[in-house]
């Protein structure tokens, strides 16, 4: 017993060294890149815009992200809807690069990684990153974690299928905004713990199955921006309906590799302007009558997998 202790005690050394040094790897990076998101800084994001004219949008432009979804202001419309997106996602390889943000993902093929059609444009899935807390908020909640899952067409634009997360066996304030699958262990919370023991293994190239990061109940979207520097807009973003369901422990975990136990690594909500949040669900999860918020929290509780 005395050397299995001796030998955890090694193997928690070991995590914690490599987490100190994945730690100033992104100082590094950040400081490199002159932008923080540290909120009493003179680089962080408030000031994000004056750091350089390349990061101008982030302070003048009226539609930036991320911004608070509010379910009960949202028009909606069904899954079966000709202008609904599309988002098919497929296991693929990814290589690690520690960035600015924290760390990302980036697909190795940017043919095999999968694709969303949305508006009559087909966007490659390119990049896969997350933030905690998360950045977008629902009914002015943050979740613990979100993911960003970044397309690209062959013109340029960009497109980000957003996933929130939360521990359900955690009783907070979250319960109902959400549809969610339960405590159990599962697909999502399976491979995010997967990436996170990649990382920790040091590996720079590892297959993920992002499909595991996403469900069935639809997407609420808007028109926004990136959500770092050099903040640009005109970006489509599609809001997961269904949250995902994660350990807290891994998500402590991420926080450690990404900085965020310092400041975090959202960006602070933004304000909806003159923008309009279009929800499209899945068939039967909202009827006729009362609004989409009303029915979706009618939903929640009977909801079986």
């Amino acid at each position: 017993m005395k050397y299995i202790a001796i030998l955890s005690l090694l193997c928690l050394s070991a995590q914690l060294t490599f987490a100190s040094v994945l730690y100033q790897s992104v100082v590094r990076s950040r400081e490199s890149s002159g932008y923080t998101y540290d909120r009493a800084g003179t680089n962080g994001p408030v000031h994000w815009g004056s750091i350089s004219t390349d990061y101008r949008k982030c302070s003048s432009g009226h539609h930036q992200s991320p911004i608070n979804v509010a379910l009960s202001k949202a028009r909606a419309y069904p899954m079966s809807n000709k202008r609904a997106p599309r988002v098919r996602l497929l296991p693929a390889k990814f290589s690690f690069e520690n960035g600015t943000e924290n760390f990302a993902l980036h697909c190795d093929d940017s043919t095999s990684c999968g694709y969303t059609t949305f508006a009559g444009t087909r966007y490659q899935f390119v990049n896969l990153h997350f933030h905690s807390p998360s950045e977008h908020t629902i009914n002015g909640k943050h979740f613990p974690l979100e993911a960003h899952m970044v397309h690209e067409s062959a013109d340029g634009a960009k497109l980000v299928v957003s996933t929130l997360f939360r521990d359900p066996a955690q009783s907070d304030d979250l319960d109902g905004i959400l549809l969610t699958r339960g405590a159990r262990r599962t697909p999502s919370s399976t491979q995010f713990h997967s990436i996170l023991n990649h990382i920790d293994s040091r590996d720079t190239q590892f297959s993920v199955h992002t499909p595991a990061f996403m469900g069935s109940a639809g997407y609420c979207t808007y028109t926004g921006s990136l959500t770092t520097p050099p903040c640009t807009e005109d970006v489509t973003w599609l809001i997961a309906l269904q949250e995902q369901p994660i350990h807290i422990s891994d998500v402590e975990v991420y926080q450690k590799y990404s900085v965020s136990t310092q400041f975090h690594n959202n960006r602070p909500v933004h304000p909806l302007n003159s923008r309009e949040i279009i929800c499209y669900h899945r068939p039967g999860l909202i009827t006729r009558s009362g609004s989409f918020y009303h029915h979706i929290q009618q939903f929640l509780d009977g909801f079986t997998w």
